[in-house]
């Protein structure tokens, strides 16, 4: 009927045909000789996750989105994020996420969102010297007629 719930579930039912990311798994053959400790590092995200949202405010938390590679540039990624945006603001909630690109903040800059902090991670003892950059972002929900 074309209610924005249908649009949602329909998005939702999506992704998830289309599959889960790969997982980490103990026998760590496809990873490579400190993926570990570059793995253990991510440990600091949903401490500083806790740190920003301490405040007890309902929130959600985007953990992924994202668009296969021959659907990109067709608009999927932003109907999918206008989605999360405008069941947040019915709900009247916050929206958490990190990313790990300095274009994907400019996006997410572009959909209303801040930089809380940018964070340099780094494996403990990883010879490679190896560092991710993460920007934390926090949307706040926008008035929403009734």
């Amino acid at each position: 009927n074309g209610s924005k719930t249908d649009t949602f579930f329909d998005i939702l039912t999506t992704v998830i045909a289309c599959g889960l990311p790969p997982f980490y798994t103990k026998e760590k053959e496809n990873y490579g000789a400190h993926a570990d400790k570059r793995l253990e590092c991510l440990n600091a995200l949903p401490k500083k996750k806790k740190k920003w949202m301490k405040d007890g405010k309902r929130y959600i938390y985007i953990q992924s989105l994202g668009v296969t590679s021959e659907h990109r540039g067709k608009g999927f990624g932003g109907k999918m994020l206008r989605t999360i945006l405008g069941v947040a603001d019915k709900m009247g909630v916050c929206l958490y996420l990190e990313t790990e690109s300095e274009s994907n903040e400019a996006l997410y800059h572009h959909f209303g969102f801040e930089t809380l902090e940018t964070i340099v991670l780094q494996g403990k003892n990883d010879s490679t010297n190896a560092k991710l950059t993460m920007w934390l972002m926090l949307r706040r929900p926008k008035a929403t007629r009734a």
